[in-house]
């Protein structure tokens, strides 16, 4: 349609049976649709231009009722979906082609209907699911890395009474608020709000032992690597001032790429954006002593490393 609604064009696809759930726009102005079909059973995305023509299709061929109910573009023009296959959540990633670069199913009798990538390039993602011990579909959410690696999931619910989240955001401390339907106390099904921590959590101490809800590469010291960028923190440990010292590429880590600070609970601390200098200072003297995570983040990819305060 035009700016006032009038129709422009329509367009018809397939004749298998085919739902789109999800549409966005591509970073080179086109549009990117994600479903599934019956015929045969698949999931299914297309990239359309924007008179509707198809510029290519993939499916995932399965052998029940799986599709894909999101999708996001990241900057690096590859495209995340996520839905549901083989009864449990499924997350992939794309290509500008098409072509899967990672996939990864969790969960039981469990789907994804939305979501959404965080400032630190990690994922969160909510649905419902069938948890251990309940007998009936439940909230569900989770997150993931930047690579697909699943941190943590949670599951909430009235027990007995399917529950379902359709929708989530990130609040300015770092924790979530979810929307969707839930089973009232009288058995009817009511509007559903959560208000969660940054681990998940919707009560105190949920989470003892405590989960680690950063993403870290284990393998990498003092210095970490994205493509041609590496930064340095020193000294290390520390207990006053700590210097991030950036090497860059600038076609790699743009000015405004932002560095988060974690503790070992994965609660934000600190933030800064980068801006054009090359060395950052940050006073660390009011950290609780401890271990914290520095998150290195240029919105389509991340990296972090360990801090230890003493």
């Amino acid at each position: 349609t035009d700016t006032n609604g009038v129709k422009l064009w329509h367009k018809l696809y397939g004749n298998d049976g085919r739902q789109y759930d999800d549409i966005i726009k591509t970073i080179d102005n086109q549009l990117f649709l994600t479903g599934f079909s019956n015929y045969p059973n698949s999931i299914i995305y297309t990239k359309i231009d924007t008179l509707g023509n198809i510029l290519w299709e993939k499916r995932i061929i399965t052998d029940g009722f799986d599709r894909a109910t999101s999708a996001i573009q990241l900057l690096d023009s590859t495209i995340v979906i996520a839905g549901v296959k083989h009864d449990s959540n499924y997350v992939a990633k794309i290509d500008f082609n098409g072509r899967i670069i990672w996939e990864t199913t969790f969960g039981i009798s469990s789907g994804t209907f939305n979501l959404k990538m965080l400032k630190d390039g990690s994922f969160v993602g909510c649905g419902e699911g069938v948890h251990s011990g309940s007998s009936s579909v439940q909230g569900v959410i989770y997150k993931l890395c930047s690579n697909g690696t699943l941190l943590w999931e949670r599951y909430y619910g009235v027990p007995n009474f399917p529950s379902h989240f359709y929708d989530i955001v990130q609040t300015e401390d770092g924790g979530f608020i979810a929307c969707g339907s839930g089973g009232g106390l009288n058995g009817t099904q009511d509007i559903w709000v959560m208000r969660l921590d940054s681990i998940g959590c919707n009560t105190p101490n949920c989470d003892i032992p405590p989960l680690l809800s950063i993403c870290v590469d284990d393998t990498l010291g003092i210095e970490s690597i994205i493509e041609d960028f590496q930064f340095k923190i020193y000294p290390n440990p520390a207990t006053s001032i700590i210097n991030i010292l950036l090497f860059e590429n600038r076609s790699v880590v743009p000015a405004n790429a932002e560095i988060f600070i974690y503790n070992a609970q994965g609660q934000l601390i600190d933030s800064r954006l980068r801006g054009n200098d090359v060395k950052m200072e940050l006073d660390v003297s009011n950290y609780p002593k401890g271990l914290y995570f520095v998150v290195l983040s240029n919105k389509s990819e991340m990296k972090s490393q360990k801090l230890i305060v003493e």
